[in-house]
């Protein structure tokens, strides 16, 4: 037969189920070893498709996904409260996007 794409989805998806249906019967070492497969699928799936890109637009990716996560660590720090708030969510939307657009500038 031989190996396909689809068994790494799968997989992780009986993995994830097998978390959250075991974890109050697994033991910690078994969960660890669940969690750490679990983190390497989607390295595994997504790995063939980084070697078509650019250094320079995963680079950029990155960055956008950075500063992102900056402000939102930033707005939630300024305000004290949890971003959960539509209206703060929708500010941080707005910045991210653009970030987006500035990132896609050069």
């Amino acid at each position: 037969m031989g190996f396909s794409w689809w068994s790494l989805p799968v997989g992780m998806l009986v993995i994830s189920l097998a978390m959250f249906f075991g974890v109050k019967v697994l033991i910690s070492g078994a969960l660890a070893v669940l969690i750490l497969t679990f983190s390497a699928l989607p390295g595994l799936l997504l790995a063939p498709h980084l070697l078509f890109c650019t250094q320079h637009s995963l680079t950029r990716t990155l960055a956008s996904a950075a500063g992102m996560f900056g402000v939102m660590a930033c707005c939630e720090a300024a305000t004290r409260k949890p971003l959960s708030n539509t209206r703060r969510a929708r500010l941080t939307l707005l910045v991210g996007f653009v970030i987006a657009v500035c990132a896609n500038l050069f």
